[in-house]
């Protein structure tokens, strides 16, 4: 089974990108630095999501009426995954994600992996399925989209220096409201010019 496959549905995962995005304008204000956003108005009925690390890598995740694909650059591939992906993605991706593929803005030239869900059958395919998850950065990159409120509270810990709120995660990650007033009894500091 190929770390695509665990992925959730696309409606979960959209929430997960959305709670994502969510806790990193919450921690960080500035939107430069954050690792995680999420555009809902990217194009008429499309949203998108998207994750970069500031090192090189990054994800790119589409969700429309015509479907869900991600897109992920590994910085730590070797130049054979990407041009297996080159050579695969033009056959292997269906027609309906070719504005996905060909978008400059998410330089799918320097993808590692594409994942998409076929509805037909209810699971993510991967064009280069046969690619190892470890070598083209699946295993790491979905692991932000797999691993739920605990994962992104640890990471955000180290990342951030400073405590994070469990009950804040667990309540963005269950789209529960949230107001400035509630943020700042959960001891969130913000910076009110932003």
């Amino acid at each position: 089974m190929n770390d695509a496959e665990t992925l959730p549905v696309p409606a979960t995962l959209l929430k997960i990108s959305k709670s994502l995005a969510a806790l990193d304008a919450i921690f960080c204000q500035e939107w430069e630095l954050r690792y995680f956003s999420h555009n809902s108005k990217w194009a008429e009925d499309e949203e998108m999501g998207s994750m970069r690390d500031g090192e090189g890598s990054d994800y790119f995740a589409i969700f429309s009426s015509y479907g869900c694909a991600i897109k992920g650059c590994y910085s730590k591939s070797n130049s054979s995954v990407l041009l297996d992906l080159a050579a695969s993605k033009k056959n292997q991706v269906p027609e309906r994600f070719s504005e996905f593929i060909t978008e400059p803005a998410f330089s799918i030239e320097e993808a590692s992996f594409i994942t998409w869900f076929d509805e037909k059958i209810e699971k993510w395919k991967s064009a280069n399925p046969n690619s190892s998850p470890d070598i083209d950065g699946r295993s790491y990159l979905l692991n932000w989209l797999k691993k739920g409120p605990d994962f992104y509270k640890n990471w955000a810990e180290k990342y951030y220096e400073k405590e994070v709120n469990a009950g804040l995660v667990s309540l963005v990650f269950n789209f529960q409201p949230l107001d400035l007033s509630s943020l700042s009894k959960l001891g969130v500091e913000l910076d009110k010019k932003n």
